[in-house]
């Protein structure tokens, strides 16, 4: 996943070692392209200037491991509700500039109102929710792993029931070549399913209950 960070997560990250700069060595650990551009790098240097300067190698240190692209040359059309200050448009413009699936902000008091929302496919997420979702992650895999082995007692197994996945398609509003082309099912398999002559099981069937519940996140998760 290509996710923005802010200049906020780049100044906490290098300034201490905590829960921040774990989040971000996170993110990196697990592959994700963590994006930045001229613009944030500037403001958590000046930052880090006036309140950290022994932050500054290590701020070096992981803008060698980020994908690093230009300021912002031209404003960038888009609109929020609210408004962004004019300090803040051109991070969220960065953003949807190269393209990331994910802003990660530590900022509520200017972004605090569009946290679990999506502005030009971007999802603004703030730093804690973040690492929730990692926390929560992890816990999961292991209890899977240790459930597999027989080693867990009290794992709740999840079984899904059966879905309409034609009436799935058309509530949220796709032809069947949209929805296999978004969540990456082949069409035949999906006229197969709605037919009602094949029936979606294992994982399939779990990423049909997931776009029930949510779409939108699906199709973040998959981005």
């Amino acid at each position: 996943m290509r996710i923005f960070l802010d200049a906020n997560i780049l100044f906490s990250a290098a300034k201490s070692n905590g829960a921040v700069r774990r989040l971000l060595e996170m993110l990196l650990g697990a592959g994700h392209e963590c994006c930045v551009d001229g613009y944030v790098i500037e403001e958590a240097r000046r930052n880090l200037e006036a309140k950290a300067r022994e932050g500054m190698d290590v701020l070096d240190g992981f803008l060698s491991r980020l994908n690093i692209a230009p300021a912002q040359t031209q404003e960038f059309s888009f609109e929020t509700e609210p408004p962004l200050p004019p300090d803040d448009r051109p991070v969220l413009a960065a953003a949807i500039r190269i393209r990331c699936a994910a802003l990660v902000t530590g900022d509520r008091t200017h972004f605090g109102a569009l946290f679990g929302r999506a502005v030009e496919g971007v999802a603004i997420q703030q730093v804690n929710d973040m690492g929730k979702a990692f926390d929560s992650i992890k816990q999961g895999l292991r209890e899977a792993i240790a459930h597999r082995k027989g080693k867990a007692k009290g794992v709740r197994v999840y079984e899904p029931a059966d879905i309409d996945v034609q009436a799935l398609r058309k509530r949220i509003g796709l032809t069947q070549e949209e929805f296999a082309a978004r969540f990456g099912v082949s069409l035949g398999t999906l006229r197969h399913w709605e037919r009602g002559d094949r029936k979606p099981h294992g994982p399939a069937l779990v990423l049909l209950r997931g776009i029930e519940k949510n779409d939108r996140a699906v199709l973040y998760a998959l981005s």
